[in-house]
């Protein structure tokens, strides 16, 4: 059986709790059975020089998802927000975690 590929996308520049709020999304989602592109742990031996290459990286895996799983915070984002809106220009479902702001 294929199980679904959920991206998770949130804040991490300004967000100094960032790994464990992506960890936490990670979890939650494995434990309903996903498969999951947590992009901190994907990314994190990688250093490289522009925010645009992380998100040229980031818009490829969320290219391979079937869904987008925006965590609280995410909308102040800059990263994010092109997650989120690539995402509706794709047709990518998207989900929230609870408490997440919704759709703008």
């Amino acid at each position: 059986m294929k199980r679904d590929l959920v991206f998770i996308s949130g804040g991490i520049s300004k967000n100094p709790n960032y790994r464990k709020d992506f960890r936490r999304g990670e979890k939650k989602l494995r434990a309903a059975g996903f498969n999951v592109i947590n992009p901190v742990t994907m990314i994190a031996s990688v250093e490289l020089p522009k925010h645009e290459d992380y998100m040229d990286i980031s818009l490829s895996w969320l290219d391979k998802a079937q869904a987008i799983y925006m965590l609280c915070g995410w909308s102040t984002s800059e990263g994010a927000n092109i997650e989120y809106n690539h995402a509706k220009v794709k047709g990518i479902p998207i989900f929230y975690e609870d408490g997440a702001e919704r759709e703008r």
